[in-house]
């Protein structure tokens, strides 16, 4: 009789508790590995115009970089069962559908799976037990620091803040240490290989002609080598609260949240390697603020589950309605595609749109600037995010989007974010708006965070004016003797 053991977004042999279950159910008969990969699906976002309901906004929810990146982690993941003496099944089909197509071919007794936030994946599990109302499916708790039962809190108790929760979870909890892959695996029959739908083929990344210092590969091999070059390598981890805040470079910051993401790496096996990072080499405030972003990443988790559907609504977490904004299309756009007139945030935006990443200063700088500079809707900036990130994980990225709205958790009405402030804060010399914007470097280095205060365009009006007027919160950060505003 056989398991199915169906993968989420846990797409690793190493430190997966959900996997280790299935093994320890089955004994020594058949598990049979189970990917599921429908296409990509469309966000239909109902929008506003002019105070009334207008043509609803159409995005994808899975761009070509996810895409890339799932399918090479896809491919790694079918290598390493391989090489334990498995096989991954891959089927194009939502997982009710595949699902009950596999049990029935192969007999299957049971499905073994990992618990994912989010009420979508909690709906694609109902669908799934509904589609086979005979079979047990066992959940399992993967992909966090904790478990519920190690929550010294219910998650309905969730605390509003995120420092609450994060001095109550490190005074009371303890995640459990990680897990090794197993060396081997049950054999999988070949009438069951025969149903591999296989894992398409995919563009190599566009990166190849962009100035990008790192190469963000899926999988879990890739996840390690990051793993390993990050702390033990170059040992950047000894920097990483300086340079956490950094714009240009491949280690400036971890950037493991493509693999955590997809669940390439376990986040209890970073937590397990700082530690021993701490032991050997060094213990200091960059050491602790990596684990402290993690925490960050479980609070959202949890944040997930207190919230449920209100997450997705325009008032998010707020007790009472607020009205939502007058949908511009020529504002949006002009936003996804990095054409603002914003030199600091069309940067970000075409670096997102190029590379499919983004480093954790300039997203909140280009939300704050959507929300609170251009007055759209927040959740319009989620869904493009989900579109084009390589590391889009629905309780992150909305939870932060509504962090900054100020329609999450924390009682703060929004986090307004004066950009220009922050981009000479955080690239004085204009080093990141001249790599991703080349036209800006015709201006003089000073001028090239404020073209819009130039009276001479440069290239040609090759790089777009300003979309809105100055905001009243820039104008005591404009540098001296910028010139005239243009028109």
């Amino acid at each position: 009789m056989t398991t199915l053991f169906w993968f989420r977004n846990d797409l690793r042999v190493d430190d997966n508790p959900a996997l280790l279950r299935a093994l320890a159910l089955s004994h020594d008969s058949e598990v049979l590995p189970v990917y599921c990969l429908p296409p990509a699906s469309t966000a239909v976002l109902p929008v506003t115009s002019d105070g009334a309901h207008g043509t609803p906004l159409q995005l994808s929810r899975r761009g070509a970089h996810r895409h890339r990146f799932l399918c090479e982690a896809l491919t790694d993941l079918q290598q390493q069962l391989q090489q334990r003496g498995s096989h991954l099944i891959v089927r194009h089909e939502a997982p009710a559908e595949a699902l009950a197509t596999l049990a029935r071919a192969v007999n299957a007794r049971r499905i073994v799976t990992s618990w994912q936030p989010g009420t979508e994946e909690a709906r694609e599990l109902t669908c799934v037990q509904h589609a086979l109302p005979d079979m047990p499916v066992e959940v399992i708790e993967n992909d966090g620091l904790f478990r519920r039962d190690q929550l010294p809190f219910s998650p309905e108790q969730l605390p509003a803040t995120f420092t609450a929760f994060r001095k109550k979870v490190e005074a009371h909890a303890r995640s459990d240490a990680p897990q090794r892959a197993p060396d081997t695996l049950p054999g999988v029959a070949h009438a069951a290989i025969k149903l591999d739908q296989g894992i398409p083929a995919t563009p190599p990344a566009d990166s190849h002609h962009i100035d990008t210092p790192l190469r963000y590969t899926g999988g879990e091999s890739a996840g390690r080598q990051r793993l390993q070059h990050y702390l033990w390598d170059s040992q950047a981890l000894r920097h990483y609260k300086a340079t956490r805040n950094g714009l240009l470079g491949a280690d400036y910051s971890s950037k493991f949240s493509p693999w955590l993401a997809h669940g390439c790496l376990s986040p209890r096996r970073i937590v397990a390697e700082v530690t021993r990072f701490e032991t050997d080499i060094e213990k200091n405030d960059s050491t602790y603020w990596l684990v402290f972003e993690l925490l960050w990443r479980e609070y959202f988790r949890w944040l997930s589950v207190f919230a449920g559907p209100r997450l997705f609504r325009f008032q998010g977490l707020r007790p009472q309605p607020v009205p939502m904004p007058v949908f511009s299309p020529a504002r949006f756009a002009a936003w996804c595609q990095g054409n603002t007139g914003m030199p600091f945030v069309d940067a970000n935006m075409r670096e997102l749109n190029a590379t499919g990443f983004m480093s954790n200063r300039g997203r909140q700088n280009v939300a704050s600037f959507l929300i609170h500079d251009l007055g759209q809707d927040w959740r319009l900036g989620a869904a493009w995010f989900e579109q084009q990130l390589l590391d889009y994980d629905v309780a992150s990225n909305w939870g932060n989007w509504a962090y900054i709205a100020g329609a999450g958790s924390d009682p703060r009405q929004g986090r307004w974010f004066n950009v220009l402030a922050q981009a000479l804060r955080y690239d004085p010399q204009a080093a990141y708006v001249s790599h991703w914007l080349p036209v800006l470097a015709e201006l003089p280095a000073a001028q090239r965070h404020v073209p819009f205060t130039s009276a001479t365009p440069c290239a040609g009006q090759a790089y777009p004016p300003l979309i809105i007027p100055i905001p009243e919160g820039w104008r005591d950060t404009l540098p001296a003797r910028t010139g005239r505003p243009r028109h």
